[in-house]
């Protein structure tokens, strides 16, 4: 099994059954058989891993762990970013802007009444985004009282997390 099938649906059915297999082996057991097919001369079987990997496949099942963080797929990737082929650019274009979906969330851990901490989950943004985009998010978000100050005393503790990983988090105390 090369994947070099030639004809259309043989090359489809090819890249389903590497997407399947995917599906039921994990990932990374996957991608360290494939990954020397970035090199195969033959462009259809340096496409077929690419659209193998389709975490949103085209009337495939989703492959569930690279929706969640599809930062696997970037070493396996690179060599096919600046292909020779047009087929197997566009391919990874594709690739890319299913596994762009971002997810941006605040997470407020803050202190309540008595002895109680409060827990607020601010949605910041959701959208797509170019794999070496920045996005700047501006929200504003009111925790604290008319006078500008935090309601209660204590340690604030604020993380940002993008698709469910915390990517910063940042504590302040406030004491009236």
């Amino acid at each position: 099994f090369t994947g070099a099938l030639e004809g259309t649906w043989p090359r489809e059915l090819s890249a389903a059954i590497l997407h399947n297999l995917i599906i039921e082996n994990g990932v990374g057991s996957i991608m360290s058989e494939v990954r020397e097919w970035t090199f195969d001369p033959d462009s259809a079987v340096r496409r077929l891993v690419t659209e193998s990997f389709r975490p949103r496949g085209v009337m495939l099942a989703h492959i569930a762990e690279l929706k969640q963080d599809p930062s696997p797929l970037h070493g396996l990737l690179q060599p096919l970013l600046d292909d020779e082929s047009d087929y197997v650019r566009k391919a990874v274009a594709n690739l890319s802007q299913d596994s762009a979906q971002v997810i941006l969330f605040l997470n407020m851990d803050e202190p309540g009444k008595g002895k109680n901490r409060r827990q607020s989950r601010y949605h910041l943004w959701h959208g797509t985004i170019a794999t070496d985009a920045v996005k700047h998010v501006s929200k504003t978000i009111h925790f604290v009282e008319k006078s500008r100050q935090p309601k209660e005393e204590g340690v604030y503790r604020m993380m940002v997390s993008v698709n469910g990983r915390l990517i910063k988090e940042r504590s302040f105390v406030f004491n009236r």
